[in-house]
C-alpha cells in the first residue's frame, strides 16, 4: 500500500511538470544563427554542461540533480555565487520547451530597457526554478538595442514569456504597474533585468505566503558587483509574522526586521490583490508620471502601509547586481531626470506620511539618503540649480521640521560653502 501511495505521488508530480512541457528543446538553425548574430558570438549555443573550478578542481554540472548534489554542505553565499555564474553562462537545467500556463501561481515582472546583455541571465534564473506554473512578463520600455529581438526568439521555446512593448519611453513606474495590470498570477514578483532570482525562491516564498495567507513575503538579498564580490544586502533579523497590527505594517518594518533597511519593490513576493489595492490608493498625478528613479521606493512605501499581513523568511532569494550604467547609479548622465524623480518622491512622502514616530522616522531616513546620495553629488555634477532649489524648499518646509533640524542645518551649511557658485544665481543668494 505504501509503495502504491508513493508511486501515485511521484506520478502526480511528474504529470504536473509535464503539463507545462511541449517538447524537448531543439533550437531551430535559423534561430540559433540569429542568436549568434545578436550576441555577436559565433560559438553561442544552448549549453549541455556547466564547468567551473572549485578549490583548484574542475567541476562539471550537467543536470539539476548534480547542481543540488554539489550544493549539499555549502554555505548560502557559495551556492548563490555558483547559481549566478551558472545562469550567467546561460546554462539550462531542463532542455525542454514550455507552453503557456493558464492559471499561473506567480507572475514574474521584469522591466527591460537596453538590457540585451542581461536578458539571458535573468531568464535562466527563472527557467531553472523548480516551480514551473508561472508566467514571465517582460515590459520593454522602448529599448534601442536587441532586447526585444532576443525575447521574441526565447518566447518561441517558452510560451510562458509575455512581451509588452512600448514605442516611447514611459518610465519604470508606469512599466511596473502595466506589468501588474496585465498579470494573471495570484502573486507577483518584481525583478530588475540585471538582477537574478536565486534557486527555488519561488517555491519557498509561495509556500510561506500560502501557509499563513501573507500578502508580502520578504527574504534575504545579496548584492554582487562586476568584480564578483558578493555580500549581504538585506539580512533578516526577525521572522515573526505580522497580521494587520493596530499600527501599520510599515511601522513594524522599521523595528529591526532587516539588518539594512532599504526600500525596493523587487525581491519580494506580493499578493496581486494587495498590490492593486496599493495602486488604487496612489494619486494619478504620481501614478502616471514617468518616474524611473525611486519609483520602487514610492510603491514599497504605500504597499507596506496597505498590506494586511507580511512575513520574513530566512532564505536568501535574490541577487541585486550593482550595475554602474543603471539610471540610479549613473548620476552624471541622468542628473536632471534623477533629481526630478526624487523631487516627486519626497513631495509624495511629505504629503502621505502620517503623524506617528515610525513613519516620521522612515521619512527622516529617506531625507538623509536623498541628501547624502543626491544633493551632494548633484552639486558636483552640474551648475544647474533648478532641481536643487526645489528639493531644498521641500526640506525647509517639511511638516516634520523639528525632527529634521539636523538635516536642515546640513543643507544650509552646504549652501554657505558654495557661495561663489550661488552668487551667479541671485534667487539662491536671496534664499540664503
Amino acid at each position: 500500500i505504501m509503495f502504491l501511495f508513493f508511486y501515485l505521488i511521484k506520478k502526480s508530480i511528474i504529470k504536473d511538470k509535464i503539463n507545462y512541457i511541449t517538447s524537448n528543446l531543439t533550437i531551430k538553425t535559423e534561430d540559433l544563427n540569429e542568436l549568434k548574430n545578436l550576441y555577436k558570438n559565433k560559438d553561442f549555443q544552448i549549453k549541455n554542461e556547466f564547468r567551473f573550478k572549485y578549490n583548484n578542481t574542475e567541476i562539471k554540472i550537467e543536470s539539476e540533480n548534480e547542481f543540488l548534489s554539489f550544493c549539499n554542505g555549502k554555505n548560502e553565499s557559495e551556492i548563490a555565487d555558483l547559481y549566478f555564474k551558472l545562469c550567467n553562462e546561460g546554462f539550462l537545467f531542463d532542455k525542454v520547451a514550455y507552453k503557456k500556463v493558464i492559471n499561473p501561481k506567480i507572475s514574474i515582472i521584469i522591466i527591460a530597457l537596453n538590457r540585451e546583455e542581461f536578458i539571458l541571465r535573468i531568464l535562466r534564473s527563472i527557467q531553472n526554478q523548480p516551480m514551473k506554473d508561472i508566467e514571465i512578463i517582460f515590459v520593454d520600455d522602448a529599448s534601442s538595442d536587441n532586447s526585444v529581438k532576443l525575447l521574441e526568439i526565447f518566447q518561441k521555446y517558452d510560451e510562458r514569456i509575455i512581451i509588452i512593448k512600448h514605442e516611447t519611453n514611459k518610465g519604470s513606474l508606469i512599466s511596473r504597474n502595466e506589468g501588474a495590470y496585465n498579470s494573471k498570477g495570484e502573486y507577483i514578483f518584481y525583478s530588475d533585468s540585471d538582477d537574478l532570482l536565486l534557486y527555488d525562491i519561488l517555491n519557498k516564498a509561495y509556500k510561506a505566503a500560502k501557509n499563513g495567507d501573507f500578502e508580502i513575503v520578504q527574504f534575504g538579498v545579496y548584492r554582487r558587483d562586476k568584480k564578483g564580490i558578493i555580500w549581504n544586502y538585506g539580512e533578516i533579523r526577525n521572522t515573526t509574522p505580522i497580521y494587520q497590527p493596530k499600527l501599520s505594517s510599515l511601522m513594524y518594518y522599521y523595528r529591526g526586521y532587516l539588518k539594512q533597511t532599504d526600500w525596493h519593490i523587487w525581491g519580494k513576493l506580493i499578493k496581486k490583490e494587495a498590490f492593486l489595492r496599493t495602486l488604487d490608493s496612489i494619486d494619478n498625478y504620481y501614478l502616471n508620471s514617468s518616474m524611473s528613479v525611486c519609483e520602487d521606493g514610492l510603491l514599497d512605501f504605500m504597499l507596506l502601509k496597505k498590506a494586511k499581513s507580511f512575513i520574513y523568511i530566512r532564505d536568501y532569494g535574490y541577487i541585486y547586481f550593482w550595475n554602474d550604467n543603471s539610471i540610479i547609479h549613473n548620476l552624471q548622465s541622468n542628473i536632471n531626470r534623477a533629481l526630478k524623480d526624487y523631487f516627486l518622491y519626497l513631495k509624495y512622502l511629505f504629503e502621505h506620511t502620517e503623524n506617528n514616530e515610525y513613519e516620521k522616522s522612515m521619512a527622516g531616513d529617506q531625507l538623509n539618503y536623498v541628501y547624502n546620495k543626491f544633493i551632494r553629488d548633484f552639486r558636483k555634477a552640474t551648475k544647474n540649480f533648478a532641481f536643487m532649489y526645489e528639493i531644498l524648499n521641500l526640506y525647509i518646509n517639511c511638516p516634520y521640521i523639528k525632527f529634521h533640524y539636523k538635516i536642515k542645518a546640513k543643507i544650509i551649511l552646504n549652501i554657505l560653502k558654495n557661495k561663489e557658485n550661488l552668487l551667479q544665481n541671485k534667487q539662491y543668494f536671496i534664499f540664503i
